[in-house]
């Protein structure tokens, strides 16, 4: 595994038993991207939750859905341990694995879901092109992430914090040309989270693991902004693929 995903990994295993606390903007766009589903017949499918992490999408595939079979891939290997420990109610398959490697054979699921996680990726194309690998001819893939405006108000702070980038909406409708469908939707919502503090901010950032480079508080910065209000921006970008085409 690559030195940047074994941080990745790494820092999502340590914020395993403090993410579903913190992961309330997360949870919020975990339901907007399922009720994309909503057409879509689940009955008799094999259904993959790509980087599940502790599974909050997975009580969302009820048994009355129909589905056959349900499995969650993490790179995460604790975060998995959580989410099996949370359903055990439920007939899941858990597979530490990374997106960008998967361990599967060609054709092999006909949904793939993927909430809050594509951001992660070191080649999107690579990525992308992995996800159609797996999925059966007609097929189904959705996906929400995160677009270029993520958080962009840090920079208009003083002094200003350098932010993560993130991709343009276009190179997200791009990358889903990897699919050959008919049926492609791409929309964007932002949702505007306050904060009483910078330091809040990077408080509930390295709660869910996603402190990964620029966000690590600094013992000056938090004393600046210890006492100022934050509001920052999550310019979330939702995919959906339609009978896919191989």
């Amino acid at each position: 595994m690559l030195a940047q995903k074994q941080k990745i990994a790494k820092n999502f295993n340590l914020s395993a038993k403090t993410y579903d606390n913190a992961a309330r903007v997360q949870k919020v766009i975990g339901d907007n991207l399922f009720a994309l589903l909503s057409d879509i017949s689940l009955e008799n499918k094999t259904v993959l939750d790509l980087a599940s992490g502790t599974g909050y999408l997975l009580k969302k595939f009820p048994k009355a859905l129909g589905v056959k079979t349900l499995v969650a891939l993490d790179i995460a290997e604790l975060s998995l341990k959580l989410s099996k420990k949370n359903h055990q109610h439920r007939s899941v398959s858990y597979i530490t694995a990374d997106f960008d490697c998967l361990p599967f054979l060609d054709n092999s699921f006909d949904l793939v879901i993927s909430n809050m996680a594509l951001q992660w990726s070191l080649s999107l194309d690579h990525t992308m092109k992995e996800i159609h690998r797996i999925l059966k001819k007609g097929g189904n893939f959705a996906f929400s992430t995160l677009g270029e405006h993520t958080f962009q108000e840090l920079e208009d702070l003083d002094p200003p914090i350098k932010r993560n980038s993130f991709l343009k909406m276009d190179t997200w409708r791009e990358s889903m040309d990897a699919f050959c469908s008919n049926s492609v939707s791409i929309t964007r919502k932002e949702i505007l989270c306050d904060y009483s503090s910078f330091l809040d901010f990077a408080k509930e950032l390295k709660a869910i693991g996603a402190n990964t480079r620029s966000y690590k508080t600094r013992r000056g910065l938090n004393a600046k902004f210890r006492q100022e209000p934050l509001s920052v921006t999550y310019d979330v970008i939702y995919g959906l693929v339609q009978g896919v085409d191989k």
